[in-house]
Parts: structure tokens; C-alpha cells; sequence
């Protein structure tokens, strides 16, 4: 799952805006980047956290666990159609704004939100959908999977302790007898 969809994510090779030379890419590239780069985020940590319940399920429920392709696929559609419809807010409210600085012109890509608090609110779903609730799905799913892995009894665990068991109890036995011989031989 997370080989496919490492092919479909954007993370362009530029940041924005240089404070020297503003912004050069034009106003669909202002939208886009932002946009592009945060639905690239949000989709892989989803991701990692869909392959944490994967994981989750393989372990803990291995023999009702069947993934198929066709669960994978709607799984992916689901994590990219999230991503894209939570990140639309940065395509729309990105524009491209014109400064005069020392009477030359510049351009920069800014977010122009259209009521004050905005940006807060937006950055706190997407804090809690891209950051919080992912790494929640992780911690749960590898504490529940370290829980069962560490109190299974795996078919010959039981036969090779009786076996390290009676090994030293053989160990012990000959060391009493040598001990025994030993003190025998320089007292008796």
C-alpha cells in the first residue's frame, strides 16, 4: 500500500517566497505548492498510520485478517480523497500580492483568509487530522501488538524452557557431584 502510493505524492523542489526576491512562479503555482505540499503530508502520515493498523491486524488477528486488493485500493482513494478535501482551504485562500519596496516591485504568496481566526481554525483540524489522530492510530495499534507479542507462547517456546530447565538442573547436579568428590577427596 504504501509503495503505490509513494508514487503520487508532490513535494515541489522550492519553498516560496525569498525576502530578497519574492514570489517568481505565478499565481496557479501560489495556490498549488501549499496546497500540493500539505495533501502530500497529510497522506503520508495517514498512510503510516493505515499501515500501523495493518500491522495491528496481521499480528494480533492473523488468521482473520485477509487484506485484499480491493480493500487496499478504497483504503488509498479514502486517504487521498481526505487529504485532498481537507487541504482545499490552502488552494483557495493562497494568493499572489503586489509590494513596492524602495520603488521597486515585488510579488509575494501569502494567505488571504477571509475572516480573522481563519488560519487558526484550519490549522488546528489539520492539526488534528494529519498529526494527532494518525499518531494516536500508531501508539494504540504497536502498544496492542507489543502486548500480544510479548505474552504469546509461540509453538516451541514451552519444549525449549523445559529444555534450558533441565539443562541446568543437570549442570547443577554435576556440579554437587564434583563438589562432592572434591571435598571427599582432600577431607576423607
Amino acid at each position: 500500500m504504501a509503495e503505490w502510493s509513494k508514487r503520487w505524492t508532490f513535494t515541489p523542489g522550492f519553498s516560496g517566497s525569498s525576502p530578497v526576491k519574492g514570489w517568481r512562479y505565478g499565481a496557479f503555482l501560489c495556490k498549488a505548492t501549499p496546497y500540493l505540499q500539505g495533501v502530500s503530508v497529510c497522506a503520508s502520515v495517514n498512510f503510516l498510520a493505515a499501515i500501523a493498523v495493518d500491522r495491528y491486524l496481521a499480528i494480533c488477528y492473523t488468521l482473520e485478517h485477509k487484506m485484499t486488493w480491493r480493500i487496499a485500493r478504497t483504503i488509498v482513494f479514502l486517504i487521498w480523497t481526505c487529504s485532498l478535501c481537507i487541504m482545499i482551504p490552502w488552494a483557495l485562500f493562497y494568493k499572489v500580492q503586489t509590494d513596492i519596496i524602495s520603488t521597486q516591485l515585488f510579488y509575494f504568496c501569502v494567505q488571504d483568509w477571509p475572516v480573522e481566526n481563519g488560519a487558526s481554525v484550519f490549522l488546528l483540524v489539520v492539526f488534528i487530522a494529519c498529526y494527532a489522530l494518525p499518531l494516536v492510530f500508531i501508539m494504540v495499534c504497536y502498544f496492542m501488538i507489543a502486548i500480544k507479542v510479548s505474552t504469546r507462547n509461540a509453538p516451541g517456546i514451552f519444549r525449549y524452557n523445559n529444555i534450558i530447565q533441565k539443562s541446568k538442573v543437570k549442570v547443577i547436579k554435576i556440579n554437587i557431584d564434583c563438589m562432592e568428590k572434591n571435598v571427599s577427596s582432600k577431607f576423607g
